[in-house]
């Protein structure tokens, strides 16, 4: 996927611009904004499951001003939520402005992943940071 804008997305569920498992293949997203969605449980802007047989790259993506309204442990990853990462990269993100009660990114329940190479923007805002 290239040069692709969701915004303004909502569900009731988990990934309110969009929900991607990447099982047993190559998923390349270039150039992807998500802005403005809102998802109930987790993942305001974009839920990646990312299964061990698949590869996801996600470059120069923006995640801008995502939602996740439930107030409890449960609402994790106001930008992007990722559950497994074996097999992800990712390159130039840039997350601003998105809310959840765990934090803008989780990865396997973690805030950032150790191989962030991703830019954050100090407007970033994580309401209840995980420990």
């Amino acid at each position: 996927m290239t040069n692709i804008l969701f915004g303004k997305c909502t569900t009731e569920l988990s990934g309110g611009g969009l929900y991607l498992s990447a099982s047993g293949s190559v998923t390349l997203l270039t150039n992807v904004t998500f802005y403005n969605n809102t998802a109930s449980i987790s993942a305001g802007g974009m839920y990646l499951e990312n299964l061990e047989e698949g590869i996801t790259i996600l470059e120069d993506c923006e995640f801008l001003a995502n939602t996740v309204t439930d107030g409890t442990l449960n609402g994790q990853g106001g930008g992007l939520f990722v559950l497994g990462d074996r097999g992800l990269s990712t390159y130039n993100l840039v997350y601003q402005n998105n809310q959840a009660y765990q934090g803008v990114w989780n990865q396997k329940y973690k805030i950032f992943s150790q191989k962030q190479t991703n830019k954050r923007s100090s407007r970033d805002r994580i309401v209840h940071p995980i420990n």
